[in-house]
Parts: structure tokens; sequence; C-alpha cells
């Protein structure tokens, strides 16, 4: 039997070719980042200015620290940003990724069990409030029990037990959003490091800055660490070339000049970031 060609047939199906593959495209399996890069070994770090951040050159201070001390011990993982608390840990326990970094970062008794914390700076957070909405002053001293009654605007990842059981509300949302309330009186107070604080003043409410207080005594410590994952096929043993490398930077000099190139003179760096223990 002899077929003969037909034009209008052959387009109709070329046409249901091309669409049936652009539906499959659509619908077929998400694609992951790193399938793409030259390691498996994917660090992902939580967006937090100016500390970590996609705005500056560098990804910011904590960014820097991390890149350097790689370079040094010769690990090859590329960094992935992400603005999302929830995006970090669906990576590090579903996708087991090789490390996070953050701060603060909430991780169940369960999951601390496969995670090996790597303090990269040491940051002293202090509470602020806005002075117009406390024109008859605010009691903080130390003692949170003072403060019961008031609403505190926290960070979505941070223990805020101790403010409960004092008897203080507590809101959650990120930094702009704490302070924009802190101005309209939502909440009483927010607790950050100054350096943080100032960026988004500085950046979003730079004309009502002044009215943004700092309070004494500080609020506390937290770390910003570097997160290994146990689970992951070189995560034990890359944390600890890690460690040696952050001793060694701390050692020649090399961690507090990065801290000095990138934050200069401002004064807000000896109230937010001290010494490693």
């Amino acid at each position: 039997m002899k077929f003969t060609k037909n034009p209008f047939r052959l387009s109709i199906a070329l046409i249901a070719i091309l669409l049936f593959s652009a539906n499959s495209s659509a619908t077929g399996p998400r694609i992951k980042l790193d399938m793409f890069t030259d390691s498996a070994n994917v660090i992902y770090a939580l967006d937090g200015p100016p500390l970590i951040t996609t705005q500056l050159s560098g990804g910011g201070v904590a960014l820097e620290l991390v890149n350097t001390i790689m370079e040094r011990q010769n690990i090859q993982a590329p960094i992935n940003t992400l603005p999302l608390s929830r995006m970090l840990k669906y990576y590090m326990f579903q996708e087991n990724a090789l490390a996070l970094v953050g701060s603060p970062l909430s991780f169940t008794k369960d999951q601390q069990k496969s995670l090996i914390f790597i303090p990269l700076l040491r940051l002293q957070d202090h509470y602020f409030i806005y002075r117009p909405n406390q024109s008859e002053g605010f009691p903080w001293s130390g003692d949170l029990t003072a403060l019961e009654g008031r609403v505190y605007g926290a960070n979505p990842e941070e223990d805020v037990s101790a403010y409960r059981q004092a008897g203080i509300k507590t809101i959650t949302g990120n930094t702009l959003n704490l302070l924009e309330r802190l101005k309209s009186g939502s909440v009483d107070f927010i607790g950050d490091t100054e350096l943080t604080v100032d960026w988004f003043l500085d950046k979003n409410l730079s004309t009502e800055k002044p009215r943004f207080i700092k309070l004494e005594p500080a609020a506390g410590e937290r770390n910003l660490s570097i997160i290994f994952n146990k689970k992951h096929p070189e995560g034990e043993s890359l944390a600890k070339q890690f460690r040696q490398g952050l001793d060694a930077i701390i050692a020649d000099g090399t961690y507090q000049k990065i801290l000095e190139q990138a934050f200069g003179e401002n004064k807000a760096v000896s109230t937010s970031v001290l010494p490693l223990k």
C-alpha cells in the first residue's frame, strides 16, 4: 500500500507534539537549583541584613567569613540566600543540604541531634521602643516581669517562652514589619541587634529614626552559626574542617580584619558583635 504525504496532517501532528512536550515540562518533576551547580554540597543562608544579605556584594559579613574559611580549607560549596527560615529547614531535612547559616533558627530536640552548630558571630540584642508611644517611660531594667501586659514583637524563629511566662503578649513578624508595628503602637517593644535595626531604619524609616530608642541593659546574646548536617555524607568531616579554618582566621587576625572592613567606624558594631567564646 502506498502512503501519500499530507502537509496539513504533518503540521497538525507537529503542533500536537510541541503542545504535549510543553505540558510535560510544566507538570514534570521540580528542578532543584543544585542540579545545575558543580557541587552537591549546597549551603543555604537565611536573609538577615546587614549580616546576611544579597544587597551587599560579599553577601554580608557572615557569608564573607564563611567564604574566606571555605577558600582556605578548600571546601567547595555554593551558598544560596533565601528569605524564609522554613525554606532553609526544608532543604536541610528534606533535601539533605550540607549546612545552613543564619540566626535566629529554632529546631526541635530530635532535629538538633543531627546538627553540628559552629558559631560565626556572637550577637548582642537590645530592646527598642518608639518614644512617642511611651511618653510615660518604659520600665525595662533587666527584669521581664516588670513588662507584664505589654506586647513584644518577635521574630518568627525566636523563643518567646520567657515573655509568655512573664505575662507579655507576643506578635511575630519580620524586622521591617515589627518596626512599623512599633511605630503604629500595636507592639510596645522589639528585640534585635543595633546593626540590624539601624539598617532597616536607614533604608525605610530614616526620618523617624531618632524616635526609635535603644534600651539598656542589653536584652541578651545569641549566636549566628553555620549549622552542618550530620546526615549529609560529608557533613561531619566538613564541619571539622570548617571549625579548623575558623580557628585559624581568628588566630591570624583575618577574622577581625573582615569585621573592620565590613563595618568600618560603625559604633553599633561594639554593641552588636561580641568576641567569640
